[in-house]
């Protein structure tokens, strides 16, 4: 599975508030933060 399939909530998010003017609230950044953890946390190797 390629690690670019991770990253359809981050560009979600970010069209939204590009394209549709949603709110970019802190709340929203705390959650992008916690799936930029987790993708790091899949991807990262065995081991480490």
């Amino acid at each position: 599975m390629s690690s670019f399939t991770f990253l359809t909530p981050v560009f979600a998010l970010v069209l939204g508030v590009l394209l549709l003017n949603e709110p970019l609230t802190l709340q929203l950044m705390l959650a992008l933060c916690g799936v930029a953890v987790g993708i790091v946390l899949v991807n990262r190797r065995p081991g480490r």
